[in-house]
């Protein structure tokens, strides 16, 4: 993705969005070249096993991994996340689970803690799940992502009030289509009417001037309204 906007909300949009790369204006020729050099080469070493997990040829993947997987490759860590992927498909958790735990040691890498979090959750180990991804936020505050899950298996443990308060940090930092989505539905339901109005209002504010306006935030924020 290349863009002119630079602002932490935006930001936080498109790394939701899982872009390849993120080149934000100003940026040299020299600079854009590398950063599509890098691209490419990722391509080549990667590409034949993205599309064998595409098209569900798992323990092609894995193979493909192992082959690649030389001293000499610059996409190690790459490779490594595609094997993990391939072993949750294939539900082999326990070795999804070592790669993940060896990146996230070394490397503090979010999406080794967001897949330790999320085989723990496959195989309903919800506090261990929400362990992993409270260790995810304290590498990466702003992990929005890890946010959203710690509040799905806190809500699973039964901690609603901790679930809110993941969701509430999470749409600060999120941009108008994401601001208080769950925390204002799950304020909503449990009849919390004051902070689903609150959170209502701050996404009809932040996407009254943007395509990001809806008439179900209106709405939500007058039911929540009428409530007090």
């Amino acid at each position: 993705m290349v863009t002119a906007e630079n602002t932490a909300q935006v930001v936080m949009g498109v790394l939701e969005c899982h872009p390849d790369d993120y080149l934000s204006l100003p940026f040299t020729r020299e600079q854009f070249s590398a950063r599509m050099q890098r691209l490419l080469r990722r391509r080549e070493e990667t590409g034949a096993i993205e599309v064998a997990l595409e098209e569900q040829r798992y323990e092609e993947a894995l193979s493909l991994c192992d082959k690649r997987m030389t001293a000499d490759c610059a996409e190690v860590l790459e490779l490594l996340r595609l094997k993990a992927e391939a072993f949750v498909a294939l539900e082999k958790f326990p070795q999804a689970e070592a790669i993940y735990a060896q990146v996230f040691t070394r490397r503090k890498a979010v999406w080794a803690g967001l897949g330790s979090g999320r085989v723990r959750f496959l195989q309903k180990d919800y506090t261990g799940a929400a362990v992993a991804f409270e260790r995810t936020l304290v590498a990466h505050p702003r992990q929005l992502e890890a946010y959203d899950w710690l509040a799905r298996v806190r809500t699973l443990l039964g901690d609603h009030d901790a679930a809110r308060k993941s969701l509430g940090t999470a749409s600060n930092f999120r941009h108008a289509r994401y601001a208080g989505r769950w925390r204002s539905a799950s304020s909503l339901r449990d009849g919390h009417y004051r902070l689903a109005a609150r959170a209502f209002g701050a996404a009809v504010a932040l996407g009254s001037r943007s395509v990001y306006r809806t008439a179900s935030s209106y709405i939500k924020q007058a039911r929540a309204l009428m409530q007090f």
